[in-house]
């Protein structure tokens, strides 16, 4: 009898510790990603933005090239098919805090990014669409 526990012990232990399925169903690769930005406040959409950008399973958040330098990810989550990421941006006495989310589903994406920046009140919101284009380059 003892060793019938053991052995249920045993493989219950190692059920426990299989690997859980590294990030989301996203296929690594050139990405077209396209934004489109509303900004409330001044009720302004600005035509839709296109640029390329590598992802992979280390780098799945969607990035404008215009980001400046001194922003840092300061969280980021992936629960099943979607990441989620707050980004904080400092400089020149204004902290801007950006609010993201994507769901993959294998070669395309689609989210949301909310962007606040202090001092003000105007909220920006960009909603992206993505689609794999093929390696990176």
């Amino acid at each position: 009898m003892t060793g019938k526990i053991h052995v249920v012990l045993m493989a219950a232990v190692l059920l426990c510790a299989a690997p859980v399925a590294a990030g989301p169903d996203m296929k690594e690769g050139s990405w077209e990603i396209t934004t489109t930005t509303e900004m409330s406040g001044i009720a302004m959409k600005m035509p839709p933005q296109k640029h390329t950008q590598c992802l992979t399973k280390n780098d799945v958040i969607p990035k404008d090239p215009q980001t400046p330098s001194n922003c840092v990810i300061k969280q980021q989550k992936i629960t099943g098919n979607t990441v989620t990421w707050e980004m904080e941006c400092t400089g020149d006495n204004v902290k801007t805090v950006s609010a993201g989310s994507v769901t993959y589903t294998g070669e395309s994406f689609s989210g949301t990014m909310d962007i606040t920046m202090s001092g003000t009140d105007m909220k920006i919101r960009s909603t992206m669409t993505g689609r794999r284009m093929g390696p990176c380059q």
